[in-house]
C-alpha cells in the first residue's frame, strides 16, 4: 500500500479479508489508515465468511467497506450537482427527490 502511494494512486482496492480483528493487528486497516492520511480513497471488501454474526470484515471507518452480488433488474439513478453536472449510477432509493444537502469534503480531517 505504500508503495502504490508513493506511485500517486487515487484510490487502492483491496480485494482481501480475512477473520475480523483489532484493528492494531489489522495489516489492511494500519496500511488503509496510511493512505487516508494521504488523501487516497480505500476500497475493501466485506469478506466471504457467510450470513452470521461478525462475519464482515474490513470494518475500520475510514475504509469504504463494499460487497458483491448480482440482480437481473437495472437500477438507474442520478445525481445532479448544483452547478447542474448530472452523473448516472444505481440507487435501492425509490422514494421522492429530496432537498438538495451540501456536498462535504472530508479532506479537513487531515493535514496535507
Amino acid at each position: 500500500m505504500e508503495q502504490a502511494v508513493e506511485d500517486g494512486v487515487d484510490v487502492l482496492s483491496i480485494s482481501l479479508g480475512g477473520e475480523p480483528m483489532p484493528y492494531y493487528y489489522d495489516g489492511i486497516a494500519i496500511g488503509a489508515f496510511g493512505a487516508i492520511k494521504k488523501g487516497v480513497i480505500v476500497s475493501t471488501s466485506a469478506g466471504n465468511e457467510g450470513p452470521s454474526s461478525y462475519t464482515v470484515t474490513n470494518v475500520a471507518p475510514w475504509m469504504m467497506t463494499v460487497a458483491a452480488s448480482s440482480t437481473d433488474r437495472s437500477l438507474v439513478a442520478q445525481l445532479r450537482l448544483g452547478d447542474g453536472k448530472i452523473f448516472s449510477g444505481a440507487s435501492l432509493f425509490s422514494g421522492k427527490p429530496t432537498k438538495q444537502l451540501p456536498l462535504v469534503v472530508l479532506n479537513f480531517l487531515f493535514k496535507y
